[in-house]
């Protein structure tokens, strides 16, 4: 069958230890956090750093009518680098940054942005509770350089969806560029690869694909499983799609 063109799990665990918090406000320092928010920032920003992103969303979700206080009315929809129980509206250096009741960044930051190593991650209840992923190299809030995104459904995938998606490959401001990897895994561990080639998000159709039967689309069989193909319309390759969804500004 043709598939379209579309686009060990952590428990409670141990306790993170308590983050003291400071006596006083930091001239040079964001909104204070009690100790429930400081906790919740702290397990957040433990699962983001170890790149254990089932257990980063858990926390998302679980902790989310809190998370989105946090962000909408003690930060006023602002960003802020969390480090050490403290919020510095400086964002630079390594740290966790909310961009949203329910969207984190974690890595490095230089110039207010992700620069560097860093991972963004969104958590959703959809049918299903899944997480939306982009990780890899920053520059200047975009990803550029190697990189991987996706998303995973970590508590049963709904009927006929793939339980995880990934795309890897080189990104040039946030557009897939080159050689990429496209896999398709389900939840009984079987996964299906496609190499193919992208020219700024645009799939380009070479000589590895092949049109269908009745000439209207064009197929590229999987690396390991040539029973299953990727099946594009012209019109569809020509869309804009291998690109960076979890963005950290609109353009």
């Amino acid at each position: 069958a043709g598939e379209t063109g579309r686009g060990a799990e952590a428990g409670n665990g141990s306790e993170s230890e308590a983050v003291p918090l400071p006596e006083m406000q930091d001239a040079d320092a964001g909104p204070l956090l009690d100790e429930e928010q400081a906790a919740a920032m702290q397990r957040l920003a433990e699962a983001m750093k170890a790149g254990d992103k089932v257990k980063a969303a858990r926390i998302l979700l679980d902790d989310e009518d809190a998370f989105r206080a946090l962000f909408y009315e003690i930060m006023e929809s602002n960003r802020y680098l969390y480090k050490d129980g403290l919020l510095r509206p400086d964002l630079e250096g390594e740290g966790l940054v909310l961009n949203g009741g329910s969207v984190c960044f974690y890595g490095e930051f230089r110039g207010g942005k992700p620069d560097g190593k860093c991972m963004a991650l969104q958590a959703a209840t959809l049918d299903m509770p899944r997480y939306d992923f982009a990780d890899g190299q920053w520059k200047a809030g975009r990803l550029d350089g190697q990189g991987i995104l996706g998303y995973r459904y970590f508590d049963g995938a709904p009927e006929g969806e793939a339980w995880e998606v990934k795309k890897e490959g080189r990104f040039v401001q946030d557009q897939m560029d080159g050689e990429i990897i496209y896999s398709i895994s389900s939840q009984s561990g079987e996964t299906a690869i496609w190499k193919m080639d992208v020219a700024n998000g645009v799939t380009q159709l070479d000589g590895r694909w092949k049109q269908t039967p009745d000439g209207d689309s064009y197929q590229l069989a999987a690396q390991n499983d040539t029973a299953r193909a990727y099946v594009l319309t012209p019109e569809e390759a020509a869309v804009t799609r291998w690109v960076n969804l979890l963005v950290w500004e609109v353009q």
